[in-house]
């Protein structure tokens, strides 16, 4: 009963009107992009780019996508692991030193590939140029002989693209146990000599 109460206040994520939750989602999101671009530490970028990949994963929950949800945060926490264990073994570099033109030309950069990205995405949703798929959900039983759509379409309809997704994050977890289990090189073993 208490599930159903919490699920049922969840609503769908919505521009348009949105809610509590997808304001504070959407605050906490900005605030970790932006505080991204003026952290020196590459630990501490490593761990607020995994904040907004977090924070993505829980826009998929609010999206009623439970699979992308848990694929965001598999893969979120494996490159974020993988971020941290190599700039661990990584030696420090010195800061470059940008003038101020180079800063406000990446600004500008930065912020005209933001606006085009936010604008395609705005003006996308109002378009169907493709044919409906929903024709394959409708008949997934028909077509797959499966009960459970979610693996009807992973296993039957995308099969060849789900295996070699399981093959990366197979390579992917290899090497994170290898680099784990490395004895320490670089900078940290030459600051002990």
């Amino acid at each position: 009963m208490t599930l159903y109460v919490l699920v049922d206040e969840f609503t769908m994520f919505d521009w348009q009107t949105p809610s509590l939750y997808s304001l504070i989602l959407t605050l906490f999101i900005l605030t970790a992009l932006c505080a991204l671009m003026f952290v020196q530490s590459r630990m501490t970028a490593t761990i607020l780019a995994g904040a907004v990949g977090y924070g993505v994963s829980i826009i998929y929950i609010y999206m009623h996508a439970p699979d992308l949800a848990l694929t965001q945060l598999v893969i979120e926490t494996i490159t974020t692991v993988l971020f941290l264990t190599c700039f661990y073994h990584l030696p420090d570099l010195e800061v470059e030193r940008k003038s101020r033109f180079n800063q406000i030309v990446s600004f500008a950069i930065a912020g005209g590939m933001s606006i085009l990205v936010m604008t395609l995405l705005f003006v996308s949703g109002n378009y169907e140029l493709f044919d409906s798929i929903s024709i394959y959900y409708e008949n997934a039983y028909k077509l797959t002989g499966g009960k459970n759509i979610v693996n009807a379409i992973l296993g039957d309809f995308r099969a060849f693209d789900t295996l070699l997704e399981g093959v990366v994050l197979l390579i992917t977890g290899l090497g994170i146990f290898m680099l784990i289990r490395q004895p320490q090189r670089g900078g940290r073993e030459l600051e002990r000599k």
